[in-house]
């Protein structure tokens, strides 16, 4: 009966507390940004296995930040992203994930300090190349498909409270993605690229959120633009690389009420270097820095993200260029 009160205290009072942002499906999971393998010919397997490092470490009120450095929060994501070219025109991937969430507060002296892992959502991704070609200047690909609720989200902590749905490793709703590409090579060099990509996530409601009550997280839209280039040093070769991201969310909602300081406007700076061993064989490393950030009420927001991973070819012919 305790359990019982505690749990409908937190349901009640959740939506006036200051919660970090939502940073991309299930508290802080990269799934929609990291989506998209380059196309290739069939018969092809790709393997891109990565790791993520989000910090935030930044509260703030709408556009401004607030003098209060005693909110933490890392998210880390191992993700896996694979890959298989059924046609020269169709191909499908899927990525899973596995996640580490760590937040500390400390208000008055107060410490406190939450830590959860577990498997996260998976996105399976369909993709069709309807335009160019892989051995043309430029290539339109269009994907569609699933978010898959694998992950957890009934995590408690010891006194049997619930973790809040941002904090869980899944979102326990089925989302459709919408994904598209178009990116041409040779404009400033003859080995340079310029690329341009589009994600819409429609997200979908979680009906068993705390077990009597549902929850949806918010709708989110980013386009991604960048450039990159192939630099030789000796005999090896390096494709640096920079890119902006722009990020929509809108509110969540717990049941029929919209959540204040969820949702917001997010703008990103990222440098990238990809470094090819081999045809078969690159390894990334990326960051990301804040340009800027408009959020919904109060919330949590990210001071820097790496991102670092490999990517395989099995099994292949020649290929595209590697796409931002």
């Amino acid at each position: 009966m305790l359990l019982k009160i505690q749990i409908l205290t937190l349901l009640v009072l959740q939506p006036f507390i200051e919660l970090p942002s939502q940073t991309c499906c299930s508290g802080g999971v990269p799934l929609t940004g990291n989506l998209g393998m380059p196309s290739s010919l069939r018969g092809t397997w790709q393997l891109s296995p990565s790791y993520d490092l989000n910090y935030m470490n930044t509260l703030k009120s709408g556009d401004q930040s607030l003098n209060d450095a005693n909110r933490k929060r890392i998210t880390q994501s191992l993700m896996f992203e694979t890959g298989y070219s059924i046609t020269d025109f169709f191909q499908i991937s899927a990525l899973f994930t596995y996640v580490f969430q760590s937040r500390e507060t400390d208000v008055s002296g107060a410490k406190n300090k939450d830590f959860i892992h577990g498997i996260g959502d998976a996105v399976l991704l369909f993709t069709y190349r309807a335009g160019g070609g892989i051995y043309q200047r430029w290539e339109l690909l269009l994907g569609m498909g699933p978010k898959l609720p694998l992950g957890s989200t009934n995590m408690t902590r010891p006194d049997g409270i619930s973790y809040s749905a941002d904090l869980q490793p899944g979102s326990g709703a089925w989302d459709a993605i919408f994904w598209g590409l178009l990116s041409r090579t040779g404009i400033l060099r003859p080995t340079s690229n310029i690329s341009l990509r589009m994600i819409y996530r429609y997200t979908g409601i979680n009906d068993d959120y705390l077990d009597f009550s549902s929850y949806r997280f918010g709708n989110e839209f980013q386009i991604i633009t960048g450039i990159s280039d192939q630099v030789n040093i000796g005999t090896e070769i390096f494709n640096p690389s920079l890119m902006l991201r722009y990020r929509n969310t809108r509110a969540d909602f717990q049941g029929e009420l919209e959540l204040p300081n969820t949702g917001g406007n997010w703008l990103y700076l990222g440098p990238g270097l990809v470094y090819q061993a081999s045809p078969d064989f690159h390894a990334r490393l990326a960051a990301e820095i804040p340009l800027y950030s408009n959020l919904q009420g109060t919330q949590l927001t990210t001071d820097f993200r790496i991102t670092a991973g490999f990517y395989f070819r099995i099994n292949s012919r020649k290929v595209s260029s590697i796409n931002i």
